[in-house]
């Protein structure tokens, strides 16, 4: 199968090089490289076409006149890939040097598998240890996928884009892209209800945090204790915010013709709507008959200890958000 990689740039001329290197040395070299620049204003561009100057394989730079964002400039790089199987990468990570021999080789002894990812370690500017898995810190049990259980899928997205890697066909049936949803998000709601998402226990690439260590420190415990005493009404707020806009994702994707067909039918999008339109409706309007959907908790979620963590926090929002700050 021909192999692409869609990378997305804006200002990285700091990490761009050692990131195309580690594409560069995989032990399965990609067929194909589309690099999307939106409109970098360092000198990105031009590192990107001296690293790249050894690659044999096709090569297709676009730099954007203007900025058009990071999700409509994956959109873009993914329309330009002609690969049978296409992987995401941003522009500070870098891959272990098996990524690509490993997942392509998921796909060839999984006919079914249409969504292929990987966990991740966690590093920071200087490549330092921060968490050996990200998928820790998500609490993502890679087994239910395995059982094709995608129940965490109505809480969060748990399929990072620059570890994923997927059939073109899946693209196919993406787009349009709904400017609510992001990339890789709206792939795996995608790729639910087209084939099968395969997890791999493995860390195959470093993902670079910059100052954001996503709670990944041995004391994140008592850091996140400390970030909800000190500013509660902030962390709720976003926490409200995503919870709006997963409604809006998932009231999208209920409205497409492939929701609830085939494969779908293991996932309950039309259900997942409308329970999270509920909740924000309860939790907006401080209505305790919040309660009386504990029950769809229950039998909305992967587990009972599950549902319940996430109705109390629900409950938690609703009796201290700020109101005045939406």
């Amino acid at each position: 199968m021909k192999i692409s990689v869609a990378l997305c740039t804006y200002n990285g001329e700091k990490h761009i090089e050692e990131q195309l290197t580690s594409i560069l040395e995989q032990t399965q070299l990609p067929d194909e490289i589309v690099i999307c620049d939106d409109s970098s204003t360092d000198d990105t561009v031009s590192v990107i076409r001296s690293t790249l100057a050894r690659y044999a394989g096709k090569l297709i730079l676009i730099t954007n006149h203007q900025n058009i964002g990071y999700k409509k400039n994956f959109v873009q790089a993914m329309s330009l890939c002609s690969g049978d199987i296409i992987f995401l990468s941003d522009q500070d990570d870098v891959w272990e040097k098996n990524k690509i021999a490993i997942m392509n080789r998921v796909f060839q002894d999984n006919p079914r598998a249409i969504l292929v990812f990987h966990d991740v370690i966690l590093v920071d500017e200087q490549l330092k240890l921060l968490c050996n898995s990200f998928w820790k810190i998500l609490e993502f049990e890679p087994e239910a996928f395995l059982r094709q259980n995608y129940d965490v899928l109505l809480e969060k997205n748990v399929v990072q884009g620059s570890a994923c890697a997927f059939r073109k066909n899946l693209f196919h049936k993406a787009i349009p892209f709904p400017i609510v949803a992001i990339h890789d998000e709206w792939l795996a709601l995608v790729a639910v209800g087209e084939g099968e998402i395969i997890p791999i226990a493995q860390q195959l690439m470093q993902y670079r945090q910059g100052n954001n260590v996503l709670g990944a420190r041995p004391t994140a415990f008592v850091a996140k204790i400390k970030k909800w005493t000190i500013n509660i009404k902030k962390v709720l707020n976003i926490y409200l915010q995503e919870l709006v806009r997963r409604e809006a994702v998932y009231n999208t994707y209920s409205k497409k013709k492939y929701a609830n067909k085939g494969l779908a039918k293991r996932f309950d999008f039309i259900g997942c709507s409308k329970f999270l339109e509920n909740r924000v409706q309860c939790i907006n309007n401080g209505d305790l008959s919040i309660i009386k959907l504990f029950p769809t908790y229950v039998g909305m979620h992967i587990s009972i200890t599950q549902a319940i963590k996430v109705f109390f926090k629900d409950l938690l929002v609703m009796f201290f958000y700020d109101k005045k700050s939406l």
